[in-house]
């Protein structure tokens, strides 16, 4: 959610009375959350490239005002910086498929190939994968790209996109069991932040070089 500080009050005012969750990381609220964990997510995708061989890292970031994509970009950075690796390459779009055409020809006409790649959401990949075959370029012979959120029409692209995967029913069950929870023995004024796990589905738009 795009939560100022101003609507973050308000939710506040009310968290004594009722139970309020957030299943979205906020910055600077006390709002009880439940969330993704997006840091692990990019750490992986970083992860990932190197250990099938790249030595050029590049990503399509999205709005680092939204929490959630700053953490999956921070997620990426912090493993290449952990290994001496370094990030050459990066295009700031806005989880929308047309950021992921721009993404491309941004790359395209900079020259740079052999090179993997992570998007902060699948949309930008899907929209970066399309410009790429309208411009000729192989993927994964050329480069390698992941996305974040395993939506299913990562197993529809050409060729099958590989993701960063969140499962929703666990996300729900939790979610669900913090309200049912509060309900039975009242809000707690403690902020609690519960981070569900992600993992790296390997597909075809990936692979050893």
């Amino acid at each position: 959610p795009n939560l100022n500080k101003y609507d973050c009050n308000i939710l506040e005012s009310y968290k004594h009375e009722i139970p309020i969750l957030s299943l979205s990381p906020i910055i600077d609220t006390s709002i009880n959350t439940i969330a993704f964990d997006n840091y692990k997510g990019g750490y992986l995708a970083a992860m990932h490239l190197h250990h099938i061989g790249y030595k050029e890292f590049g990503i399509i970031s999205g709005n680092d005002s939204l929490l959630e994509a700053y953490q999956r970009k921070n997620g990426f950075i912090d493993y290449l910086n952990s290994n001496n690796l370094s990030c050459q390459w990066e295009y700031q779009g806005d989880y929308s498929l047309d950021s992921g055409n721009k993404a491309f020809i941004d790359l395209h006409s900079k020259k740079i190939t052999n090179i993997g790649i992570f998007g902060v959401n699948d949309y930008m990949c899907f929209g970066f994968m399309k410009m790429a075959v309208l411009l000729g370029t192989k993927i994964p012979e050329d480069l390698s790209i992941i996305g974040f959120d395993n939506t299913p029409f990562c197993k529809n692209t050409i060729p099958e996109l590989s993701s960063i995967s969140t499962n929703f029913i666990k996300l729900g069950e939790k979610a669900l069991s913090s309200i049912e929870k509060s309900f039975i023995y009242g809000n707690n004024n403690e902020q609690i932040t519960n981070l569900v796990p992600v993992e790296l589905v390997t597909r075809s738009s990936t692979k050893i070089i």
